[in-house]
């Protein structure tokens, strides 16, 4: 976890830097609505990379309090990335805020993961199949919805791969069905009864 930790704070640090070379925005100035407001559309592939890494380093080692702290952080990256460009990557950031939101300091509720989860779907015009398993896990799980759960899982576990739509994601759906296959296999860690 250590190595991984470092890897993600790596990335996030390039991040940054990229941001700081694209719009002059400092890791500082990200920290302030004034730094946010500078980041433009076209910093969204860059922005999303840098609070995904941020937010994975943080998931990596949970006991580090100054790397935590930076979850409202990472909550105003995600915020602004949606404002810019909610639709970017047909739907990654919504995708992203299924399993994110629940971190932020103020919560979320399932109806907002509801949301998410209905526009993520939307946007990958049946193309992805990621968000499916994003939302079982992270929503159908810890609710205990063992119908939905399955449901979601085994709908991804069947989709055709190769059907043309949906070539230019096809590692992205393979490793997303690899996923949902592993977890049918293990339900029984989810839902112990």
């Amino acid at each position: 976890m250590l190595r991984a930790r470092r890897l993600y704070l790596r990335a996030r640090d390039y991040g940054a830097e990229g941001l700081k070379l694209a719009r002059t925005v400092t890791a500082q100035d990200l920290r302030t609505p004034a730094g946010l407001s500078r980041l433009q559309r076209d910093d969204v592939p860059l922005l999303y990379w840098t609070l995904a890494s941020w937010a994975a380093a943080i998931a990596a080692n949970k006991r580090d309090l100054e790397l935590v702290g930076d979850v409202p952080l990472v909550a105003s990256l995600l915020d602004r990335a949606l404002q810019l460009d909610e639709a970017w990557d047909q739907g990654a950031l919504h995708e992203f805020a299924i399993s994110f939101d629940p971190a932020r300091p103020e919560g979320t509720t399932p109806q907002k993961q509801k949301q998410h989860f209905d526009r993520a779907l939307q946007l990958a015009k049946g193309e992805k199949i990621s968000p499916l398993v994003t939302y079982a896990q992270a929503v159908s799980g810890p609710a205990q919805n063992k119908r939905e759960y399955q449901a979601l899982l085994k709908e991804a576990a069947s989709f055709d791969v190769e059907q043309p739509k949906a070539r230019k994601h096809r590692l992205a759906n393979v490793l997303a069905q690899r996923r949902a296959r592993y977890l049918l296999a293990h339900e029984d860690d989810v839902f112990p009864d």
